[in-house]
């Protein structure tokens, strides 16, 4: 049987890095419930941490095992869309999260972030509470 694709958000992989419990083992149960991917703009993230944080903790291993989904014209369109939207409203969640939704969206695919007062409000993304699993 072939399992779910889901997009881990950088909040989510941090926690994991971190080990923070009981975040790390959150992450641990969306490995084996789902196929985890992440975003070009999510690993950007990551790896800016790491360089602001002089962090030596290597990443290569969490970036060999989540395929990196790359920032192309789909996304780049769901992305415009979604900015514009939530600029109307004055909802604006950052340019970041814009385009980790659109690249979500561009895949047709959940996002699995404790950043739910953001994600929620992009129409049409499936968003996870990953303290639901």
């Amino acid at each position: 049987m072939e399992r779910t694709v889901a997009c881990v958000d950088t909040d989510f992989c941090v926690d994991y890095l971190r080990e923070k419990a009981p975040r790390c083992v959150q992450f641990e149960k969306a490995m084996a419930r789902f196929d985890l991917r992440m975003t070009a703009i999510t690993a950007y993230e990551l790896l800016l941490g790491q360089l602001r944080m002089q962090r030596k903790q290597d990443l290569t291993g969490l970036l060999e095992i989540v395929p990196v989904i790359p920032f192309g014209r789909r996304a780049a369109e769901e992305s415009a869309k979604t900015h514009f939207t939530l600029m109307k409203k004055g909802q604006e969640i950052g340019l970041p999260d814009t385009l980790i939704a659109g690249i979500c969206l561009a895949e047709a695919i959940p996002l699995l972030t404790y950043n739910l007062d953001h994600f929620e409000r992009v129409e049409g993304l499936m968003v996870i509470d990953p303290s639901t699993l």
